[in-house]
């Protein structure tokens, strides 16, 4: 087993393996829940686990680590009118 995916590894206690509608595998808080949606948010060091709620406000769920998403990766190319504005507070 790699050192980085033993269970009491730092990163890895109290967070969840999840796949993501896409395909892309990470790991996320354990709060997470199915239907969350996790972005790439302009200044964070990683994806945003974020949780839509019934008066149109996002929650902010937790940091995620989600392979080829890392570094930016998935805004490279994106075609106009992919990327969102919005605000959270």
């Amino acid at each position: 087993m790699c050192e980085q995916l033993k269970p009491d590894h730092p990163h890895v206690t109290g967070r969840v393996l999840f796949v993501s509608e896409d395909g892309l595998l990470g790991v996320g808080p354990r709060r997470m829940m199915f239907g969350d949606a996790v972005y790439v948010v302009a200044g964070a060091a990683v994806p945003v686990a974020l949780r839509a709620e019934r008066d149109g406000t996002w929650a902010i769920v937790g940091e995620c680590c989600v392979l080829w998403i890392m570094h930016g990766e998935v805004l490279e190319g994106l075609p106009e009118g992919v990327v969102q504005d919005f605000i959270l507070i």
